[in-house]
């Protein structure tokens, strides 16, 4: 999912320079990687002509587009000295093992403030992305959320209330209680399961 988001995004703007970030060194490198096949498959390249990586930038956590655009991945708490995004997108950035660790959610947190908030290349109009499962009410997002400012948007497997969900170009989406977001892969039998299984709060933050 993480790597067909960036394949996508240079799929379309080539030219544009993103920044992704992950909780351990390891994760971000297996997501560039990814990313990295992707748009040089056939397919890829079939459907983003325009699209090309680089052969004079190609390694596996930092390379370009032929239209100057690229892809850099780093984990939380790492260097990013003389670097900046069109787009920044975090995943996971809390390690779920660490969660409980205040000094660990702190660090998370001092790392974004101090480092990330400032590798925009336009600070009033680029985006940041945070995408994560909730594993505490402190983690990065619970840290953003009491903060403001930011645009929330909660998409559980099985919706709890009325919620509409702006598309965009493509309208609104309407979910009532017990809509499942994604039927054909997580049906609602196997939800269930897991539920059971997972347990109520651990299925909640998965």
């Amino acid at each position: 999912m993480f790597d067909c988001l960036f394949g996508w995004c240079l799929g379309h703007h080539p030219s544009r320079q993103v920044v992704a970030v992950s909780y351990s060194e390891k994760l971000a490198e297996k997501f560039a990687n990814d990313c990295r096949k992707v748009m040089q498959s056939n397919w890829y390249k079939n459907c983003f002509p325009k699209t090309r990586v680089s052969r004079l930038r190609n390694a596996r956590n930092d390379f370009e587009t032929s239209k100057g655009g690229g892809r850099f991945s780093t984990s939380v708490g790492g260097t990013m000295t003389g670097r900046g995004g069109d787009i920044i997108i975090v995943d996971d950035a809390n390690k779920p093992g660490e969660v409980e660790s205040k000094i660990a959610r702190e660090n998370v947190i001092d790392w974004f403030r101090s480092t990330l908030l400032s590798r925009l290349n336009a600070p009033t109009t680029d985006p940041i992305i945070v995408i994560q499962q909730r594993v505490h009410d402190e983690d990065l997002a619970g840290y953003l959320l009491r903060t403001g400012g930011w645009e929330h948007l909660n998409l559980p497997a099985i919706a709890e209330d009325q919620i509409v969900v702006d598309l965009g170009k493509k309208g609104k989406l309407e979910r009532l209680g017990g809509h499942l977001l994604h039927k054909k892969r997580l049906p609602l039998q196997f939800l269930t399961r897991q539920k059971e299984y997972l347990g109520s709060f651990v299925f909640a933050a998965q």
